[in-house]
């Protein structure tokens, strides 16, 4: 099959007035969602008259959250640097601390989460960029499971792990590993031993920054680039780790820092730095159906 391949059919959907990032939907409303680097998670509504997308301040952190995402039930998980832990919502509407530790450690600054069916938690651990880099990796994977243990995925020997991500039966975790420019891979076998690999070596551009798998398995890559340095990148590999999709930036647009799919599959969102936009393609153009 022809790998599909567009340059920058991106369309602007919203706009903000600080950075974002950390795209997700919210099951139980559809509503998109997004985290602002002022502390904020804002739902982001289409308006069925059309125009600018009412965006509405769903929670402030005050503190600066670097992801956020939903269960099934609409609960939601919050990455925070500034606490340096994952933070829930509690009973009374107000932020827990669900775990700032590993081993008496704490953690550098999770910067990415995952749900699965089971109710297993995923999280990246790097900390701010240049925190956990080429010459101190000290990026973590971690996992909490069904009785709520903390078990390491990876402990203190990645280079910035950011996105991640679960492959539509759960048995897999995809783990973007911005500073070697790769995607990791973990696998259970037995089942709750997880091992990894690479299971996709890029090239170019400055690295992978978030990932979303669709239902079929494809996994949808962010890949950021420095702005001023060229476009950025949407690329879609298949559960093979072939290359089946690209979409490029504009070179004035290539700081995508966040990648989701609408729960119908009908647009991929991408969150971009430096213009402080969200984007979206349409699902098959990146797939290469009609």
């Amino acid at each position: 099959m022809k790998m599909a391949s567009s340059r920058s059919p991106l369309e602007r959907f919203c706009e903000f007035a600080s950075e974002i990032s950390a795209p997700s939907f919210d099951p139980t409303t559809g509503d998109l969602v997004v985290v602002r680097a002022t502390g904020e998670i804002v739902r982001v509504s289409e308006r069925k008259t059309g125009g600018e997308p009412e965006k509405v301040v769903y929670l402030s952190t005050g503190g600066q959250p670097a992801h956020a995402t939903f269960d099934a039930e609409g609960a939601i998980l919050i990455c925070s640097l500034s606490n340096q832990s994952l933070l829930a919502v509690g009973e009374q509407g107000g932020l827990t601390n669900i775990c700032e530790e590993y081993e008496g450690v704490r953690f550098q600054g999770p910067t990415s989460c995952a749900i699965d069916g089971a109710g297993r938690r995923f999280f990246t651990d790097s900390g701010p960029m240049g925190q956990a880099t080429l010459q101190s990796q000290t990026g973590s994977v971690f996992m909490i499971n069904e009785d709520s243990v903390l078990q390491p995925l990876a402990h203190r020997c990645l280079a910035h792990p950011q996105g991640v991500a679960l492959s539509p039966d759960g048995e897999c975790v995809y783990v973007c590993e911005t500073l070697q420019n790769r995607i990791l891979r973990f696998f259970q076998r037995p089942r709750g031993v997880y091992h990894c690999s690479v299971f996709k070596q890029l090239s170019g551009l400055f690295g992978p920054t978030s990932i979303a798998v669709d239902s079929q398995g494809n996994l949808f890559v962010s890949r950021f680039e420095v702005a001023g340095a060229g476009p950025g990148c949407i690329s879609v590999l298949s559960a093979q780790g072939k290359d089946i999709g690209e979409c490029w930036t504009n070179p004035k647009a290539s700081e995508l820092s966040g990648i989701c799919i609408d729960p119908v599959e009908d647009f991929v969102y991408v969150t971009e730095c430096s213009t402080r936009t969200v984007y979206r393609v349409p699902f098959k153009k990146l797939v290469g159906e009609s």
